[in-house]
């Protein structure tokens, strides 16, 4: 019996699967460096272009580390992102908790090869290689930084004003929201903490599909090392 059908079945984790593929697959739209002509912004125009600011800050480090999990814990994604003279290598380490069990899988884009690791039950992985459009492009839901036709994305911001992160960082607090710009429903909301003196994001919360989520940037310019994956 396959993981996909025993063990993920047998522990009830469907919501946790549907809002995983939610964020996967939304991440190659939402996770591009730099503004997409897609973009309709509503709201404070100036907020969202400082907002924008610090994404494009966050893709010229020589590497950083971000964490984003939700807010039970059953889920946790790791990115590392090290910047190659053939563009970005990433890992992205994804992690599901339930019943005191977890799976982990690893996806790895280095170049224009790609691979995916997936932890076993009881011990052991498996390891294959993926098309590297399989591997999303960075962290979900950095609002309105995705690509697409002139007027698909909409996408509202508001600058809240001076704060601290969780980490003690003094920030600015922005709050923002996305949708299609056929659908009448906000898709995602969330906040975003730029620091103030770095011009850095280092802290936002999002929701989505009725979960919420935090994600800590961190390690910036850290010697982040992605390579293939041992035993692929």
């Amino acid at each position: 019996m396959g993981w996909e059908n025993g063990w993920i079945g047998r522990v009830g984790l469907r919501t946790v699967a549907v809002t995983l593929a939610v964020l996967l697959g939304s991440a190659e739209l939402f996770a591009q460096s730099g503004a997409s002509p897609g973009v309709r912004v509503e709201g404070d125009a100036r907020a969202w272009e400082e907002m924008t600011s610090a994404w494009k800050r966050l893709q010229d480090l020589r590497g950083y580390r971000i964490r984003q999990r939700n807010a039970d814990g059953t889920l946790e994604m790791v990115f590392e992102s090290e910047r190659t003279a053939q563009g970005r290598a990433l890992r992205i380490v994804t992690t599901v908790r339930h019943g005191g069990q977890e799976i982990r899988s690893e996806m790895v884009l280095v170049g224009d090869q790609a691979w995916q690791v997936m932890s076993m039950p009881g011990g052991g992985s498996t390891c294959r290689q993926i098309p590297p459009d399989r591997v999303p492009p960075g962290p979900f839901a950095f609002p309105g930084t995705g690509e697409g036709r002139a007027g698909e994305e909409v996408v509202w911001a508001r600058r809240v004003g001076p704060g601290t992160s969780p980490q003690g960082t003094p920030v600015t607090v922005y709050e923002w929201r996305n949708r299609r710009v056929n659908e009448a429903d906000w898709m995602v909301t969330g906040t975003l903490h730029v620091d103030r003196a770095s011009g850095l994001p280092v802290w936002m919360t999002f929701e989505v599909e009725r979960q919420r989520f935090t994600v800590e940037y961190y390690d910036f310019n850290a010697p982040v090392r992605v390579t293939r994956p041992a035993g692929c």
